[in-house]
């Protein structure tokens, strides 16, 4: 592990490519890896913000998002999830700006696809499948090994209480950011995630607008991109062309009839579309 003074230079050296963000790995992964140590993560944080840049930190437990946030972390990235969040955490990030970053599907995704072998033949879900991802979805024996194995009860408490943390901050104030980490593993689907993610923060008890505006207006405040997040004159014109009022069902963001980024159509109908 690099110690303070490595950590600091490495900052500085992220800034000079001339990165927007610096990301910090703070997870053990259940003890199966070092986790990086205060002392470093501190002095990584103070450089970034010597030269103006922001910080997330990647977690899974409650302690280390806890002194994260004390020690002035911009982004929580992953909701804490191997217990309930403490109300001096919540009320922490509430007075920082804090901004907290779920990803509630990080965990689901390691059996949904096993719980939901219908879905395989949704238009939305087919369309985003590499031929290879599918014939593992479809294969029973996978499905059955995902759904009697260890980990299972261990992801969907993950999941349980990402979500309750996700109430909890939303309920104290909290900035809530929107992310999936879809694509860093096959069954975090990429064009798949981002809607289920949407789905999941109704059932967190955010009304379809409210996830809407966090994954929209309130993740390009986030990112401090003042161009884009919102419809309005004089900004980015990114936006999607959909079947039905996604105000009524979250569930009507999968019926993409057209892509618009920068002003410019980049895709028709989701159904027109597949893997290569």
């Amino acid at each position: 592990m690099p110690d303070a003074g490595e950590a600091r230079q490495a900052v500085r050296d992220q800034v000079d490519s001339g990165i927007d963000l610096v990301k910090l790995w703070v997870d053990d992964l259940g003890g199966e890896a070092p986790q990086m140590s205060p002392g470093v993560y501190r002095a990584a944080i103070d450089e970034a913000h010597r030269h103006g840049v922001k910080v997330a930190a990647h977690i899974h437990d409650m302690q280390p998002a806890a002194d994260l946030v004390a020690a002035g972390v911009d982004i929580i990235a992953h909701g804490v999830r191997d217990r309930g969040m403490e109300p001096g955490l919540v009320q922490a990030m509430a007075s920082a700006g804090t901004w907290y970053v779920p990803t509630v599907f990080i965990n689901e995704a390691n059996y949904w696809f096993a719980e939901n072998p219908e879905r395989l033949d949704d238009p939305f879900v087919a369309n985003a499948l590499h031929p290879a991802l599918r014939e593992q979805f479809e294969d029973q024996a996978w499905r059955d090994s995902v759904l009697s194995g260890d980990s299972i009860r261990e992801e969907k408490a993950a999941v349980d209480a990402n979500l309750s943390n996700l109430r909890a901050a939303r309920d104290g104030g909290v900035a809530i950011g929107f992310g999936t980490d879809s694509g860093a593993m096959p069954q975090r689907l990429i064009g798949f995630a981002e809607h289920r993610e949407l789905e999941l923060m109704t059932e967190a008890g955010f009304t379809p607008e409210q996830a809407l505006a966090v994954a929209t207006r309130d993740s390009a405040r986030l990112l401090g991109l003042d161009d884009r997040g919102t419809l309005a004159e004089g900004r980015r014109a990114d936006f999607l062309v959909l079947e039905a009022n996604p105000l009524q069902d979250i569930r009507n963001t999968r019926g993409i009839v057209a892509v618009w980024q920068a002003g410019v159509q980049v895709a028709g109908p989701v159904s027109d579309y597949s893997p290569e």
